[in-house]
Protein backbone atom coordinates (compact mmCIF):
# COMPACT_ATOMS: atom_id res chain seq x y z
CA UNK A 1 0.00 0.00 0.00
CA UNK A 2 1.31 3.42 -0.91
CA UNK A 3 1.32 5.51 2.27
CA UNK A 4 0.46 8.67 0.33
CA UNK A 5 -2.57 7.13 -1.39
CA UNK A 6 -4.83 9.62 0.30
CA UNK A 7 -7.30 10.26 3.02
CA UNK A 8 -9.12 7.30 4.57
CA UNK A 9 -11.71 8.24 7.20
CA UNK A 10 -10.71 7.09 10.68
CA UNK A 11 -7.61 5.38 9.32
CA UNK A 12 -5.20 7.75 7.58
CA UNK A 13 -5.18 11.54 7.40
CA UNK A 14 -1.50 12.47 6.94
CA UNK A 15 1.06 11.84 4.24
CA UNK A 16 4.79 11.26 4.29
CA UNK A 17 5.76 14.91 4.88
CA UNK A 18 3.57 15.14 7.97
CA UNK A 19 4.94 11.80 9.24
CA UNK A 20 8.48 13.13 8.77
CA UNK A 21 7.74 16.11 11.02
CA UNK A 22 6.26 13.83 13.67
CA UNK A 23 9.36 11.63 13.63
CA UNK A 24 11.47 14.65 14.55
CA UNK A 25 9.12 15.57 17.38
CA UNK A 26 9.13 11.93 18.53
CA UNK A 27 12.92 12.01 18.85
CA UNK A 28 12.70 15.23 20.86
CA UNK A 29 9.97 13.99 23.22
CA UNK A 30 11.76 10.68 23.71
CA UNK A 31 14.72 12.64 25.09
CA UNK A 32 12.43 14.84 27.20
CA UNK A 33 10.68 11.78 28.61
CA UNK A 34 14.02 10.11 29.39
CA UNK A 35 15.11 13.28 31.18
CA UNK A 36 11.98 13.39 33.30
CA UNK A 37 12.35 9.68 34.04
CA UNK A 38 15.80 10.34 35.49
CA UNK A 39 14.50 13.47 37.25
CA UNK A 40 11.83 11.37 38.99
CA UNK A 41 14.59 9.36 40.62
CA UNK A 42 16.51 12.50 41.59
CA UNK A 43 13.44 14.25 43.03
CA UNK A 44 11.30 11.28 44.04
CA UNK A 45 8.97 13.37 46.22
CA UNK A 46 8.11 15.82 43.45
CA UNK A 47 4.60 15.51 42.06
CA UNK A 48 5.51 18.20 39.52
CA UNK A 49 8.19 15.89 38.15
CA UNK A 50 5.67 13.04 37.99
CA UNK A 51 3.15 15.21 36.11
CA UNK A 52 5.89 16.35 33.72
CA UNK A 53 6.71 12.69 33.09
CA UNK A 54 3.04 11.95 32.38
CA UNK A 55 2.84 14.88 29.95
CA UNK A 56 6.07 14.08 28.13
CA UNK A 57 5.34 10.36 27.88
CA UNK A 58 1.80 11.15 26.67
CA UNK A 59 3.21 13.38 23.93
CA UNK A 60 5.75 10.74 22.95
CA UNK A 61 3.15 7.97 22.78
CA UNK A 62 0.70 10.14 20.80
CA UNK A 63 3.43 10.93 18.29
CA UNK A 64 4.38 7.26 18.01
CA UNK A 65 0.75 6.31 17.39
CA UNK A 66 0.30 9.12 14.87
CA UNK A 67 3.29 7.81 12.93
CA UNK A 68 2.15 4.19 13.21
CA UNK A 69 -1.44 4.89 12.14
CA UNK A 70 -0.56 7.85 9.85
CA UNK A 71 -3.29 9.74 11.64
CA UNK A 72 -2.93 13.15 13.31
CA UNK A 73 -5.26 13.60 16.28
CA UNK A 74 -5.42 17.39 15.87
CA UNK A 75 -6.30 17.06 12.19
CA UNK A 76 -8.88 14.40 13.08
CA UNK A 77 -10.41 16.58 15.77
CA UNK A 78 -10.69 19.59 13.46
CA UNK A 79 -11.81 17.56 10.39
CA UNK A 80 -8.66 18.06 8.33
CA UNK A 81 -6.15 16.01 6.35
CA UNK A 82 -2.91 16.66 4.47
CA UNK A 83 -1.12 14.63 1.83
CA UNK A 84 0.60 17.52 0.07
CA UNK A 85 3.09 20.11 1.24
CA UNK A 86 3.16 21.06 4.90
CA UNK A 87 0.44 23.57 5.65
CA UNK A 88 -1.84 22.52 2.76
CA UNK A 89 -4.73 21.32 4.87
CA UNK A 90 -7.94 20.09 3.33
CA UNK A 91 -11.26 19.92 5.12
CA UNK A 92 -13.24 16.73 5.65
CA UNK A 93 -16.82 17.65 4.80
CA UNK A 94 -18.67 14.34 5.10
CA UNK A 95 -20.26 13.97 8.58
CA UNK A 96 -19.74 10.20 8.62
CA UNK A 97 -16.04 10.63 7.81
CA UNK A 98 -15.77 13.24 10.57
CA UNK A 99 -17.31 10.78 13.04
CA UNK A 100 -14.86 8.06 12.00
CA UNK A 101 -11.99 10.48 12.49
CA UNK A 102 -13.27 11.47 15.94
CA UNK A 103 -13.44 7.79 16.94
CA UNK A 104 -9.79 7.35 15.95
CA UNK A 105 -8.86 10.51 17.90
CA UNK A 106 -10.54 9.14 21.02
CA UNK A 107 -8.86 5.77 20.60
CA UNK A 108 -5.38 7.29 20.26
CA UNK A 109 -5.87 9.71 23.18
CA UNK A 110 -7.21 6.98 25.49
CA UNK A 111 -4.41 4.56 24.56
CA UNK A 112 -1.73 7.20 25.06
CA UNK A 113 -3.20 8.41 28.34
CA UNK A 114 -3.51 4.88 29.68
CA UNK A 115 0.07 3.92 28.81
CA UNK A 116 1.58 7.23 29.97
CA UNK A 117 -0.16 7.11 33.37
CA UNK A 118 0.87 3.48 33.90
CA UNK A 119 4.48 4.14 32.85
CA UNK A 120 4.75 7.31 34.95
CA UNK A 121 3.18 5.66 37.98
CA UNK A 122 5.56 2.71 37.80
CA UNK A 123 8.56 5.06 37.52
CA UNK A 124 7.25 7.19 40.38
CA UNK A 125 6.72 4.15 42.63
CA UNK A 126 10.17 2.78 41.76
CA UNK A 127 11.72 6.17 42.55
CA UNK A 128 9.92 6.39 45.89
CA UNK A 129 11.26 2.98 46.88
CA UNK A 130 14.83 3.60 45.65
CA UNK A 131 15.75 7.24 46.21
CA UNK A 132 19.12 8.34 44.82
Amino acid sequence: MNPDQGYKPGECNIGEREVSVRKKFLAFFTLVMAGFTVACFAWCDSLLCWFALIASSFAMIVLYLEIRYRFCIIFGFFHLHNFRHLGNLEEVKCKEDQQNDRKRVKKIVIQALFVSVIYSSIIHMMAMNHPM
